[in-house]
């Protein structure tokens, strides 16, 4: 009979690992280091967006047309917007329903 692996059940094994090869520091040093990762780049989706935004809506006050490659940019933000929303959203169901 195959046990269940769940999310808890990896990060529990992942906990074990690093506690054996280099204990409770290197773990916490592993975990804040995708916590910084995570940051930066929270960061600088919010300067691409306020950039981004901030032309089409200059270009729309002087009535100039966009350059595509701005076009490309924007939709490129929407799309990583609705598939973060969505996984977000999907995960929050999941812990829902599993309750």
């Amino acid at each position: 009979m195959q046990r269940k692996i769940t999310r808890s059940r990896i990060l529990t094994i992942f906990a074990k690992n690093a506690l054996r090869k280099g204990g409770f520091a290197r773990l916490i040093h592993s975990i804040a280091g995708c916590v910084a990762m995570a940051e930066n780049a929270l960061f600088f989706y919010g300067l691409l967006t306020t950039f981004v935004f901030g032309c089409i809506n200059r270009n729309r006050k002087l009535g100039r047309p966009h350059i595509r490659q701005l076009v490309i940019a924007a939709r490129a933000l929407f799309a990583i917007s609705l598939v973060a929303a969505t996984y977000f959203s999907v995960t929050a169901l999941g812990q829902v329903l599993q309750a």
